[in-house]
């Protein structure tokens, strides 16, 4: 959540109006946090890996960027807690709801950067795996500074080598497809536009060289969620200040 956060908060506002909603966010530090949790008061409940990971003592200020999940008031929040088994459980939050009698289970994830950590990043994406096989989220919300190729097929996507062969994030995407957590935009997503080495849509594009990625990604249970739009829309979150596309999905009905 960089830059302006009032911004940020008014876009939000702006798509979920007065439906029920569950709302991840990335990259939120405890200031940010404060005011979006004033913001929402009344509105939603407020989760914040902060809360269950706190910053140490020497800790530097890529410590300090937490994962926040909003889930509005008229679905009950029964649960919170990190993935303690992660490298930075900071970049980790799962909240257990129930909407109308339905649990659902909700994780956000923010990869490391393989620019700065290398094999960490490459051990952080084998704990994400863990976390799904054990956990068996049913919403998967991800910053996953992956993959270098996109694709609509997971089994052809292909990932950085982080000195591991892009192993780990490989196992993590494998391992939601194998528990039938779906990449809820590339379900519904028209083959015949496909473009090799072309990303399925943008979601970022790269500060250095300006080149377009899908790094974003919202997996939804396929059990749970049949009847659904996902879209992004990156120029609008732009516009609000931020430089990663907010990545939308519409259920219509929830089984």
């Amino acid at each position: 959540m960089k830059g302006n956060v009032e911004t940020k908060v008014e876009f939000l506002k702006s798509l979920v109006e007065d439906d029920s909603f569950i709302i991840i966010m990335q990259e939120v530090k405890p200031k940010a946090f404060s005011f979006i949790k004033l913001a929402f008061d009344g509105l939603a409940h407020a989760e914040y890996s902060l809360f269950y990971r706190q910053p140490g003592k020497f800790d530097t200020e890529s410590r300090r960027l937490g994962i926040a999940i909003l889930v509005s008031r008229d679905v009950k929040l029964k649960f919170a807690q990190v993935l303690n088994r992660a490298l930075m459980p900071d970049r980790t939050l799962m909240v257990d709801v129930e909407n109308k009698g339905n649990p659902l289970r909700v994780m956000g994830l923010h990869s490391i950067t393989g620019c700065d950590h290398k094999k960490a990043k490459e051990l952080q994406f084998f704990a994400f795996a863990e976390a799904v096989d054990e956990y068996r989220p049913d919403i998967v919300g991800i910053d996953a500074n992956e993959p270098r190729i996109d694709h609509y097929d997971i089994e052809r996507m292909c990932f950085f080598d982080n000195r591991n062969k892009g192993d780990g994030c490989r196992t993590f995407f494998k391992t939601m497809h194998k528990f039938g957590i779906v990449d809820a935009f590339a379900r519904d997503y028209d083959q015949s536009q496909w473009v090799d080495g072309q990303c399925l849509e943008v979601s970022h594009k790269i500060k250095v060289s300006g080149r377009p990625v899908r790094y974003d990604f919202l997996f939804v249970n396929s059990e749970k969620f049949k009847n659904y739009k996902c879209s992004y829309d990156l120029e609008a979150s732009l516009a609000a200040g931020s430089d990663h596309s907010v990545v939308i999905l519409e259920p219509k009905t929830l089984q």
